[in-house]
């Protein structure tokens, strides 16, 4: 109970934090890997996804996206769909918060009761959602099965039943229109009561019938049950007796690998088992088979459902409609990557490409991509990083390289005093655009732009480095996790390792950053504080109180006064001597464990999620990396006047004699091009007439560099 309420006051000040923080929006970008369940309601098509509630209209096929961002979806991680057989009323069961329902136009959510929420560790997770004849909603759980009536609960597991009925996967209805539960074994609802139906064992070897982690299960238009095990048993009920047929069987089938079980319109049941396609079963065997044509069955599938107006295949982020007059498919959401980006690096003029696949950067809003690769063979790099003049560094295995006008330039052991048969493990560049490795085990390597300087050193050799962060040029900061020790800061020049521990108290520090703005450097980990350095000495600014000890912050960024940070499930902003914190539960991010978080140069902060087709994006204010109106974000370039009205004056300091001015506004869209003359001592002047009252940044390039400024436009 304790526990409960120390949960109920934590969510109490994330809820404060995030009314400070309504003055900034989130843009959402998600599609869905799979479809989890499939529904219908009058004219309208309902698919649960992992990305949402897809909503078509099977006259016209339009497709609504149904989020937590666009109707308030208490969760985009849908698990299953259900209608009240009498109100109508939607109700779903999602992974991660529970069961909800849709009531004139806004969603309630449906909290499981204190029985079966757990102390610690995974939340209650539902697999599937039904009603039964009286009107009763049942759940399927990882702590059983729940039924919901009334107001009242009820659950059904192995401690209550003597069942084993402890995670419930699927639920369907048979011909009486009573609940049948697939768990470890198949159940039958009957008023209060639950009974198993499916056999022990098979009769004859004593085989046992249990499924362990997953198990598929249909009653068929005829009545038949089918029961088929996450270890490859499939359990057949004709009506009189079970026929049971072991993985070992027919083993040209892996019935361990059926994904789903359905039926068509003829009464002939389908499975999917994966890569392998479909196969069908013909009234005496299973066999290969294609519900449309070899193309599909060869295409992996998370759902195949056979209704009245159309045969409906669902693959990833898309679905095919197939009807007697034509096959048609249709995307489903917005996710503008292919493959996804799986790591955000920002460049030297602050926009944000992403790793994508193992061999392609790819810019995130320009398409742009840097392919990794040599002589048309594919380059094994990784941890990429852009230097202060552009160049993009990576490294992988014993070689360490640079993308430079179109080619890879490569270190190794043969060509420069690098050590072979080392691990490398990290890289960072700093201010001043030296190179900084991270060998583990072993010690530290550094690229000054003409050669490197190979450093062995006791401290790494006897210890981890579990986070760099440049400081100032030609310096860097490590901390080093030493085992009986714990986590020690030091800096390092290149020749000397200096301890700097005394007054810093973090158990565990995995993140680094240093604030242009003032030099502070910034150290994060475990949850109760972040410390900087600044002025010789370790300051502490607590966190939000409530955040869990299990989690530990992972991504930070400082960043002209503000803080950024992420644990797995947690976002936090530091503005103003304030924290605003970011869940699910009361923001529009998903679930899933966040993997990185970069700052553009328009102060959009850009959050992604582990190997998931899921970016959010979130404009404010308050993370904006660009200065105040008024000042100018680089002695290269100014603005005068600014505010400006009609036009503004380019004042710089650069030697070329042309540059392309680009204007963009606060959602990272071009709104202004053109080439100016910048000759020594010419000031050109740029027209502004056509843009709106705003707030804009001015970019200024030219082949060896780019610049920026803010600028406020007033009518």
């Amino acid at each position: 109970m304790i526990q409960r309420i120390v949960i109920l006051l934590f969510l109490g000040i994330l809820l404060m934090g995030v009314a400070r923080a309504q003055t900034g929006a989130w843009t959402t970008y998600l599609s869905p890997t799979q479809v989890n369940d499939y529904a219908e309601k009058d004219n309208k098509a309902y698919f649960a996804t992992d990305a949402g509630i897809y909503v078509m209209d099977k006259t016209t096929r339009a497709i609504e996206h149904w989020t937590k961002n666009t109707t308030g979806l208490p969760s985009d991680r849908v698990e299953s769909i259900a209608f009240h057989p009498d109100t109508k009323t939607m109700f779903i069961g999602t992974y991660d918060i529970a069961l909800a329902y849709y009531d004139q136009g806004e969603w309630h959510s449906l909290t499981y009761p204190e029985a079966i929420i757990p102390e610690w560790g995974n939340p209650v997770l539902t697999y599937c959602v039904a009603f039964d004849a009286e009107g009763r909603l049942w759940a399927g759980t990882n702590r059983g099965l729940v039924r919901y009536h009334d107001g009242q609960w009820a659950i059904y597991n192995q401690q209550n039943t003597g069942l084993f009925i402890d995670n419930v996967w699927k639920l369907e209805h048979d011909l009486e229109g009573r609940i049948l539960v697939g768990s470890h074994i198949m159940a039958r609802v009957t008023g209060d009561q639950i009974e198993q139906i499916s056999p022990d064992s098979d009769g004859g070897n004593n085989t046992f019938i249990f499924a362990y982690s997953d198990a598929n299960m249909i009653c068929q238009q005829n009545g038949d049950l089918w029961f088929i095990t996450d270890i490859g048993i499939v359990c057949h009920y004709n009506g009189q007796s079970w026929d049971i047929q072991n993985q070992f069987d027919n083993i040209e089938i892996p019935f361990s690998q059926v994904n789903y079980v359905t039926e068509d319109q003829q009464g002939q049941l389908w499975a999917n088992i994966g890569q392998n396609g479909f196969i069908r079963y013909d009234g005496s065997a299973w066999v290969e088979a294609s519900p449309l044509d070899a193309t599909d069955a060869e295409a992996v599938s998370s759902g195949l459902v056979y209704t009245d107006w159309a045969t409906l295949l669902f693959h990833q982020n898309k679905v095919l409609v197939h009807t007697p007059e034509s096959t048609d498919d249709y995307a489903l959401g917005n996710y503008p990557y292919d493959p996804v980006a799986t790591q955000l690096i920002r460049d030297h003029e602050g926009r944000i490409w992403g790793m994508q696949g193992y061999h392609t950067l790819r810019n995130l809003t320009t398409g742009e991509s840097i392919a990794f690769e040599l002589n048309g063979e594919p380059l094994y790099l990784n941890t990429p990083t852009f230097d202060p003049q552009g160049r993009l560094w990576a490294m992988g295995g014993a070689r360490i390289g640079y993308y430079e006008n179109g080619e890879w330039h490569l270190f190794d052991p043969s060509n420069s005093p690098l050590p072979a048969d080392e691990y490398y493990t990290d890289m960072i560049v700093d201010p001043q655009g030296d190179v900084w490795v991270y060998i583990y085990d072993w010690g530290l390597c550094r690229y000054n732009g003409q050669e490197w300087k190979v450093v062995p050193h006791p401290v790494i050799a006897n210890g981890y480095v579990v986070a760099m962060g440049p400081k100032q040029a030609g310096e860097i900061w490590l901390s080093i996790w030493i085992t009986n020790i714990g986590t020690r800061m030091y800096r390092f020049n290149g020749e000397t390792m200096s301890l700097l521990n005394t007054g810093f108290n973090l158990d565990y520090a995995g993140a680094i950053s240093q604030d242009p703005s003032s030099g502070r450097v910034y150290v994060a980990g475990t949850t109760t504080h972040i410390e900087y350095w600044d002025n010789g000495a370790w300051t502490e600014i607590a966190l939000p109180a409530g955040l869990p000890t299990n989690e530990y912050i992972y991504q930070l960024i400082a960043d002209n006064g503000r803080l950024m940070a992420a644990s797995q499930y947690h976002l936090l902003i530091f503005e103003n001597g304030e924290w605003t914190v970011f869940t699910s539960l009361n923001a529009p991010i998903s679930s899933e464990s966040i993997y990185d978080i970069e700052l553009d140069h328009l102060g959009q902060l850009w959050v992604i999620h582990s190997n998931k087709p899921i970016l959010e994006i979130y404009q404010a204010g308050l993370v904006n990396s660009i200065p105040e109106p008024g000042t100018e974000q680089s002695s290269l370039l100014r603005l005068a006047p600014n505010p400006a009205v009609n036009s503004v004056t380019l004042h710089y300091d650069i030697t070329d004699t042309s540059a392309l001015c680009t204007i963009y506004n606060l959602q990272g869209q071009e709104v202004g091009r053109e080439i100016l003359d910048t000759t020594a001592g010419n000031h050109p002047t740029v027209d502004l007439s056509g843009l709106h009252s705003g707030i804009y940044l001015v970019s200024l390039s030219t082949g060896g560099r780019n610049v920026s400024a803010r600028l406020v436009v007033q009518r």
